[in-house]
């Protein structure tokens, strides 16, 4: 049986390659979407506790709640993975021992930067559910948070119905 050579499936190697770079930069995106979305939340609950003292103790937990979300994006994943992509086509034309080692530690580095950025959009998710559901439970429990907690629910809302969808078919997502 002939050893796999990578540098006979350079075509696929790209398109591999092609497609995880649109998922790294939309999961950036998407990222930067919460981003903005925490700073809002933020200024709309320190609006809501100048508005509503009667409130403090809801929209602080609120506020500590969405403190939870990324102020920030730590690592540049695209333009690592694009990096990082770059140092494995590099390798395409050897078969020694040092280009195959190269390419598993590339891949792996690959791996860990998507799955990082899927970590952040997966934390991200459940604390944006997290608001959502604790509003609701006081916008039950409380007739005076009524109003503040709809709109917390509406605005945690808007930030969940606008899901990854970083894979296309023809130009349709799946």
């Amino acid at each position: 049986m002939e050893d796999y050579d990578p540098s006979k499936h350079r075509a696929e190697i790209d398109k591999v390659f092609n497609d995880m770079m649109i998922f790294v930069k939309r999961y950036r995106g998407r990222v930067e979407e919460y981003i903005a979305f925490r700073k809002e939340m933020l200024e709309y609950l320190k609006q809501q506790k100048s508005a509503h003292p009667e409130l403090q103790t809801f929209l602080a937990d609120m506020e500590n709640i969405t403190s939870g979300l990324p102020s920030r994006v730590e690592k540049d994943v695209p333009d690592r993975v694009a990096r990082l992509a770059d140092q494995f086509r590099a390798t395409l034309n050897s078969q020694d021992d040092t280009a195959k080692k190269a390419r598993e530690r590339i891949n792996a580095d690959i791996r860990g930067a998507g799955g990082y950025q899927d970590g952040i959009v997966n934390g991200c998710h459940k604390t944006a559910n997290m608001l959502r559901y604790l509003a609701g439970i006081e916008g039950a429990c409380n007739p005076k948070a009524i109003a503040v907690a709809q709109e917390i629910r509406l605005r945690a809302r808007k930030i969940l119905r606008n899901p990854v969808a970083h894979e296309f078919d023809e130009g349709r997502p799946w």
